[in-house]
């Protein structure tokens, strides 16, 4: 089952994936992998300790996966 979806670690010629972020030369490309992954389990993570500070890792874990 799925968690919490981030973006995928490949890209084909056919098929672009990951997210699209600014590259050198004021550029935007998609980039793909834990570099672009991470931020966004990041974030979930804040907006759920931001409503309780008190949740301990576990518990934001838990919520994660229930609310999947």
């Amino acid at each position: 089952s799925v968690t919490i979806a981030a973006p995928r670690d490949d890209l084909t010629d056919d098929l672009r994936t990951g997210v699209m972020s600014i590259v050198p030369n004021s550029q935007y490309n998609f980039v793909p992998g834990t570099s672009m992954a991470s931020p966004i389990v990041a974030g979930a993570t804040v907006l759920i300790m931001a409503e309780n500070s008190n949740l301990t890792p576990a518990d934001v874990e838990d919520i994660l996966q229930i609310s999947a």
